[in-house]
């Protein structure tokens, strides 16, 4: 039995398929400038959330601070007119008990803004960063 040679023609071919090359389009699917361009706008649209908020609060503050020092004023107002001791001690009562009840409606409505604030970013990044960008 003598073995012949083999012919190019009867040589197993290769099977193997050829690997595509690696691209940037294949490795990295995602187009960064669009990617960027939509963090951006989210970022600005949660600066312009936080800076509303944030002015809001200083305009609240501001007005609890005056209101405050206008109850220091009157207290000192009320020591220098000549009352008598039990009626000038109830009434400051009554001012500090008033003046107390519009410090906590100013502390709640500092409170309800960083809750705004707080639900509307919470909102804004589940909302744009969940979506796939507009092609």
């Amino acid at each position: 039995m003598s073995q012949t040679p083999k012919t190019s023609s009867e040589a197993p071919k290769n099977t193997r398929k050829t690997e595509k090359q690696a691209t940037p389009d294949t490795l990295f699917p995602i187009d960064f400038s669009q990617f960027q361009t939509r963090n951006v706008a989210v970022l600005a649209e949660a600066n312009n959330i936080l800076m509303q908020t944030a002015k809001a609060i200083w305009e609240n503050e501001t007005r609890l601070f005056q209101m405050e020092t206008e109850q220091v004023r009157d207290s000192v107002g009320n020591l220098r007119s000549g009352k008598v001791p039990a009626s000038l001690f109830s009434d400051m009562f009554e001012q500090w008990h008033r003046n107390s009840e519009k410090s906590i409606e100013h502390l709640r409505a500092i409170n309800d803004l960083m809750r705004s604030c707080e639900w509307q970013l919470l909102d804004l990044f589940a909302n744009k960063l969940t979506k796939k960008p507009a092609e």
